[in-house]
């Protein structure tokens, strides 16, 4: 049986099972499927006795020809898009006060 590093490459971790889907589902959107592996106690037990916003220990990893764009993707900073969608609502907001 082949290894998971032999056929995937290591991303990143995510320290909840929200972080790995909240990876899983943006890499998803941008066309890269993500494999995951969890170390040590994991999985269904730790959600019985820790929920689901406990600590895990997930490897999240991508095939080897979408690492790089992978790579591009999380470490991006999108704070210029969060700064523009919040100048945008602004300017929503006064629009319509001048339109009352």
């Amino acid at each position: 049986m082949d290894k998971m590093e032999d056929r995937y490459t290591f991303l990143t971790y995510a320290d909840s099972d929200m972080d790995y889907e909240m990876i899983k589902t943006f890499l998803a959107a941008n066309d890269i499927p993500v494999t995951m592996r969890e170390k040590g106690f994991g999985g269904p037990i730790r959600n019985i006795y820790m929920g689901n916003l406990g600590t895990a220990n997930i490897e999240v990893f991508v095939d080897p020809e979408n690492y790089d764009r992978a790579r591009e993707l999380l470490d991006a900073d999108y704070s210029d898009l969060a700064e523009a969608a919040f100048e945008m609502d602004a300017l929503d907001d006064g629009q319509k006060k001048l339109e009352e």
